[in-house]
């Protein structure tokens, strides 16, 4: 593949003629000079070592549980207000509402609750 590609004005926006497998091209165009410009930079990258474009910075995704405790309280007129709340096996921040994440601490919620 030419590593050699060129940006072009057209009609107000940025082209990139990018070359296809089977030895036509194909155009690309931008509203800015600076999208046109990383597009490029990735294309001559994956032509020039295979799977550098593809590289990211990543992390290890935390995983938890939602430990489930039912609470309660005895108002002063003697009447009782009750509740759930949820901890997160992670950073054991509470939750009154289970999601698929921990608001705090962003670990997937993806194992069986437990309420040992």
């Amino acid at each position: 593949m030419d590593n050699k590609l060129k940006i072009r004005e057209a009609f107000g926006y940025y082209a990139l003629d990018i070359p296809n497998y089977d030895g036509s091209s194909f155009t690309l165009h931008f509203n800015s000079k600076k999208s046109a410009e990383n597009v490029k930079h990735i294309i001559e990258i994956d032509g020039n070592k295979p799977n550098e474009a593809t590289a990211a910075d990543v992390q290890e995704v935390r995983r938890a549980k939602w430990y489930k405790v039912h609470e309660h309280i005895i108002l002063a007129d003697g009447s009782v207000k009750e509740w759930d709340n949820f901890f997160c096996s992670n950073c054991e921040e509470v939750s009154n509402c289970p999601t698929k994440y921990c608001p705090c601490c962003g670990a997937k919620i993806d194992k069986e609750e437990n309420n040992d």
